[in-house]
């Protein structure tokens, strides 16, 4: 990846984890405690739009995120409510009932039985734990309404047959992790099942389960996963460390993330809710913290939808993206077997089987499968976010919605793509292998063998790309831009260095492209090369010419010597769509090539300095307002469409 932007990640990281504060330890037994952060309960809800703008991006990626225009609001809603106990960290130690880890269970207070080396909790009420054994148990067998505090304070507990943490009933399970505390609780690798349901985690619950406190856990899961929920999962606060041969965090309702530093190692998947029966469950919601995750599959994954507010994250799925959907094998992650039912057939960095939606933060992922991927819609209204994907980097089945944020795609085979795309503000820049913006599909199915689950769609026209604002820049081979509908562009910035082979193109589009506001700059070969639309208010020219050599200056003036624009691609090119407020019919302007120029270059965009040297190469007469010279496609509705005579595309 950019070692420039790694140095501002570690920037950011680091200022992340000095602003973590980590309140103190213990639990209170009463609800009407002190609580973290003044609150007692939260509800959030996935809906609605910020006002704001975002300039046009920079080659250099600063470190701020962006705010959202007005836009369409995101359908799916993912409520969370947090009670005063999910968030008291105080405790009175003389109203608990203490235990102590050894030789033995020692237990001081009502409400816990031993039995051999299980220690069995019976009722509601808080519980002091401590101490060391190579060989013991926590379950906890309450009424079904009681809430059980569970406050671990430097408590090393393994279980070398069962889960370490097997809560059977409550209402509600906290653990608190205590001040200064370090915990760690680990499982066997083999299991002698007690319980009607088989226990598949080192913490293993049926009820809800909320993690808080400013200590550290450190959780093993040798058997399958390190933590499990069968009902919500929330994590307020704390340093949890999971090393898990699947996965590594899972809520079947829901996973609530409320803040914490999390580091998970697993063989599956990284976080994970999988209640895919009820409509309102099934999501995961995250608010900030810090998190460190390998996973051989799915990094963050949630049925229905996926929802990241703030945070700083940094993910490797599948190997990461140089395991890519060009390789031979592509396809197996991880070391469960495919007949489990908990596995994914998927190693995709962010996943959401409804709607995923990014409103800041700060992102790095780099996976074997699609980075960001919805079974429905993404969208993206904040954040810093770089991506190295071995398939798609941002994929939607349906829409995929980009409102603002600063969006790097390092690499990629297809860089976003979506049955519909619009960007309305933002700072997008693609790395792709394939085409860079893609609607309705392109080659998703162009990997070696294919792919489990490789994504697909159902219509192949009617499609819309919607430029509406913002800066895009595109690096590919294959189609810079692939359309298999229309394009409509207003107020963007978009600049695409694009394919050196005749097989595709800087622009394709099977319906019609109108671009009525803007600059778009599109270089790339010539053979499949496309103007713009009649339909357009703004003028552009397609010239195709003799190949120009690579980091050849090239500049665009006005017949009076103005200057328009002034450019150089890494790659050779023999196509230049260009199309710019500036540039009118009946104009005649002035290409030139060579020279040297002192000013700045932006993504290949020379701006300032003086420019000097070159030789006239041709002039473009505008004898209307989309202007073709030297053969392509031209402008209008059809082009070339995807087929056995368009290679690059599928038939």
């Amino acid at each position: 990846m950019n070692k420039k932007w790694n140095r501002r990640l570690r920037i950011r990281v680091a200022a992340a984890l000095a602003a973590v504060t980590l309140t103190a330890a213990g639990c209170s037994p009463s609800p009407a405690g002190s609580t973290l952060a003044g609150t007692a309960s939260t509800q959030i809800t996935v809906a609605g739009t910020a006002a704001g703008t975002q300039t046009a991006g920079t080659a250099d990626r600063p470190d701020t995120s962006g705010t959202a225009t007005s836009g369409e609001s995101q359908e799916a809603a993912l409520t969370v409510e947090y009670s005063s106990k999910d968030l008291q960290t105080t405790v009175d130690e003389t109203a608990t009932t203490k235990i102590r880890f050894g030789e033995k269970i020692t237990v001081s207070g009502d409400g816990a039985q031993v039995s051999d080396k299980i220690l069995t909790i019976s009722q509601a009420g808080t519980y002091l734990l401590s101490g060391e054994s190579a060989d013991g148990q926590i379950v906890v067998n309450a009424p079904e309404d009681a809430d059980v505090i569970l406050v671990l304070n430097g408590l090393k507990l393994t279980c070398p047959s069962a889960s370490v943490l097997h809560i059977l009933e409550a209402d509600k399970v906290i653990l608190t992790l205590a001040a200064g505390s370090e915990n760690v609780l680990t499982d066997g690798i083999d299991r002698v099942q007690t319980d009607s349901e088989a226990t598949d985690a080192a913490i293993y619950s049926k009820a809800d389960l909320t993690i808080n406190g400013s200590g550290s856990l450190k959780v093993t899961g040798q058997y399958a996963h390190g933590i499990v929920s069968k009902d919500d999962l929330k994590i307020v606060s704390g340093q949890i460390t999971i090393t898990a041969v699947k996965d590594g965090l899972q809520g079947k309702d829901l996973v609530a993330i409320r803040d914490g530093n999390l580091t998970i190692t697993a063989g599956g998947d990284g976080i994970q809710s999988t209640n895919d029966e009820e409509a309102a469950k099934g999501g995961i919601l995250i608010e900030n913290g810090i998190f460190d995750l390998t996973a051989g599959q799915d990094g963050i994954q949630a049925e229905t939808s996926l929802w990241i507010k703030n945070g700083t994250f940094r993910l490797v799925t599948g190997g990461g993206s140089a395991n890519s959907s060009q390789t031979s094998g592509w396809g197996n992650w991880g070391p469960a077997p495919a007949s489990d039912s908990q596995t994914s057939d998927s190693a995709k960095g962010l996943k959401a089987g409804t709607a995923l939606v990014i409103d800041g933060g700060v992102i790095q992922l780099d996976s074997s499968d699609d980075a960001v991927h919805s079974n429905g819609d993404v969208t993206i209204n904040g954040g810093a976010i770089e991506l190295s994907s071995g398939d798609d980097g941002i994929h939607a089945d349906q829409a995929l919605l980009i409102n603002a944020g600063d969006i790097y795609i390092e690499t990629s085979y297809e860089g976003l793509e979506g049955a519909s795309v619009t960007i309305r503000d933002g700072k997008v820049h693609v790395g792709a292998m394939d085409d860079g913006i893609n609607t309705s599909g392109g080659n998703d199915g162009s990997s070696v063998s294919g792919r489990p689950g490789q994504n697909g769609f159902d219509q192949s026209d009617g499609t819309l790309l919607s430029l509406l604002g913002g800066y895009v820049f595109i690096d590919s081979a294959g189609d810079g831009i692939d359309a298999n509908g229309d394009i409509v562009m207003e107020a963007a910035t978009v600049i695409v260095n694009g394919p050196t082979n005749n097989g595709n193109g800087a622009v394709d589009y099977a319906g019609t492209f109108t671009l009525n506001s803007g600059t778009l700059l599109a270089l790339g070969s010539s053979g499949m090369a496309q103007n713009i639309s009649e339909t357009s208010s703004q003028a552009a020219f397609l010239l195709n010419t003799s190949e120009i050599s690579a980091d050849t200056l090239v500049r665009i003036t006005s017949s009076d010597g103005t200057e328009q624009i002034t450019f150089s691609s890494p790659k050779p090119f023999s196509s230049i769509l260009y199309s710019s407020s500036d540039l009118k019919a009946g104009d005649t302007c002035l290409i030139s090539s060579g020279g040297t120029s002192d000013g700045t270059a932006t993504d290949g965009i020379i701006q300032g300095g003086t420019w000097s040297g070159g030789t006239q190469l041709t002039q473009v007469e505008m004898t209307s307002a989309q202007t073709t010279i030297g053969g392509g496609i031209g402008s209008g509705p059809g082009g070339m469409k995807p087929g056995p005579g368009n290679p690059g595309k599928r038939p």
